[in-house]
């Protein structure tokens, strides 16, 4: 176990929360309604989930693939949750969906998305994870595709 001036060091050593993200948190922990669907937003996806993610992701690709003959269409999953990603892959798989990974190509990712969240009350991908994944989308995917 951590000594207590082991924990201190750790305290220290993180950046200070910043005034909103302060007031943020403290909403959080009040909210019921933030609380409930925090609880729903990291649970694994029922089979009605998958199910809906896959007509919707099936339809956009109809889309796409009727309005711009020719065109690929690729999904970006931003597999933050190891679980429910794995029912979204297989569930993908016998549609022939194309998916890449966000976290297979996010250099030094390590399983840990606080360095590519927009901030750490807010999940959504930074300026480098954009970065990341334009470059990535550039190399391989746009000049893999021979255009």
């Amino acid at each position: 176990t951590q000594s207590r001036r082991q924990r201190q060091m750790c305290i220290r050593d993180r950046p200070r929360e910043t005034y909103w993200e302060r007031r943020w948190r403290k909403v959080r922990a009040k909210s019921w309604i933030l609380g409930a669907l925090r609880q729903h937003m990291v649970a694994a996806p029922n089979p009605d989930d998958v199910a809906l993610w896959i007509a919707i992701v099936r339809r956009a690709r109809d889309y796409v693939e009727t309005t711009w003959p020719g065109a690929e269409f690729h999904v970006l999953l931003w597999d933050a949750a190891p679980e429910g990603d794995e029912a979204f892959l297989a569930a993908a798989e016998p549609h022939g969906l194309r998916i890449h990974r966000v976290s297979e190509f996010l250099p030094g990712f390590d399983g840990d998305w606080l360095p590519w969240a927009a901030d750490r009350g807010d999940p959504h991908p930074n300026a480098k994870a954009h970065a990341a994944l334009a470059e990535y989308v550039a190399r391989e995917i746009v000049a893999g595709s021979g255009r």
